[in-house]
């Protein structure tokens, strides 16, 4: 008996940005076709979701989608709902692989009612979801994630995470308006046994808000669990049990913003710690800012608005000076059961020099 959707029978309805889960369905010859699999994943996908065989006119739209994306290593799937797989063999069709989903349980899971075609990305995100009158602007985004990368041979990169898309811009701008609006904490740094958080200015320079609207902070938090978690499970095998408190944080070339090199995991307060994620809000129309791993060569890193740089605390870093502009971030460290429960006793020792900010998921 061939799979459905996971997931698809449950509350969860898959939202641009997130993670798809494992789709299993029947094709023509009533194989099942797992399009997690090996010899699948790594392209984008290009699912046309039908409610019958496509029509000849539906046929010139697929044809002139093919032609379009050609080159832009794109797998294109025709999923045929309310129907069974045939009991007979049937011809597949060469163009694009013909998939049977009898209980409608693709287009449950991502809320569509009629035809519909979805991209999910190289890295099984959702990425469009639209009516087959948008065909062309699902053109476009194909052709948008091939030209995103280069196929430059690499001799030389840290070990670190570049994520896109982990907050929708909308959200983005939420947080910058709650750092404008909020309380400013100055250039913390946790400095050996003395305090937590001391202010020293030649190492940072950031005005940094902690988040404590809860409406907001779980946005951020459903958006760390459903994009950033799953992807350091899948890199690392590294099982995430809290996370601290989140800062948002803005260097400022008007301040000379930067923070000097350093580990993220060398005092009695940050020895819990595991990997920092640090999420960028505004678009890189500043100049420096970018994050910097000397022990790994002289790379730049700079995800775009809404895209993370995710890396382990005891990788040597440093964000280097904002020379024009303002660069706004928010910041995060998690760890593992081993970590929270060392947090905690730390906590419980030291107790009126660290504040219990750790927030268990």
């Amino acid at each position: 008996m061939a799979e459905t959707p996971k997931a698809a029978t449950s509350s969860i309805r898959i939202a641009k940005g997130d993670i798809v889960p494992k789709i299993v369905l029947p094709d023509t010859a009533g194989q099942t076709v797992d399009l997690t699999d090996q010899l699948i994943a790594g392209n984008t996908l290009a699912l046309w979701l039908l409610d019958e065989k496509p029509t000849k006119e539906t046929w010139q739209e697929i044809d002139r989608f093919l032609d379009q994306v050609a080159g832009c290593e794109t797998l294109t799937f025709l999923i045929i709902g309310g129907t069974k797989s045939p009991r007979k063999a049937a011809k597949s069709n060469a163009k694009a692989t013909e998939l049977y989903d009898a209980e409608n349980a693709v287009k449950k899971l991502f809320g569509v009612t009629g035809p519909s075609m979805l991209l999910i990305d190289p890295n099984h995100r959702l990425v469009f979801n639209a009516s087959f009158a948008d065909v062309d602007n699902g053109i476009d985004v194909c052709k948008a994630i091939h030209a995103g990368s280069k196929s430059d041979m690499i001799n030389r990169q840290a070990p670190v995470m570049l994520l896109h898309d982990i907050l929708e811009p909308e959200l983005c701008q939420e947080l910058i308006s709650y750092w404008e609006a909020g309380e400013k904490r100055a250039d913390g740094v946790s400095k050996g046994t003395e305090n937590s958080s001391t202010a020293k200015s030649d190492i940072k320079k950031r005005n940094d808000v902690v988040l404590l609207d809860e409406v907001l902070f779980e946005k951020v938090k459903s958006r760390l669990v459903g994009r950033v978690i799953p992807e350091l499970f899948k890199a690392f095998q590294f099982r995430t049990a809290s996370m601290e408190a989140l800062r948002i944080g803005c260097y400022d070339a008007a301040d000379k913003g930067h923070f000097g090199r350093h580990r993220d995991n060398r005092t009695a307060f940050t020895a819990h710690r595991r990997f920092a994620v640090s999420l960028n809000l505004n678009p890189v129309t500043y100049e420096g800012g970018q994050v910097r791993f000397p022990e790994y060569g002289r790379g730049l890193y700079a995800p775009p608005a809404g895209g993370a740089v995710v890396f382990s605390c005891s990788l040597l870093h440093e964000a280097m000076p904002v020379t024009k502009g303002r660069r706004f971030g928010i910041f995060t460290f998690l760890t593992d059961e081993a970590g929270a429960i060392a947090e905690q006793k730390m906590i419980a020792q030291r107790k009126g020099q660290v504040a219990p900010l750790a927030m268990k998921r």
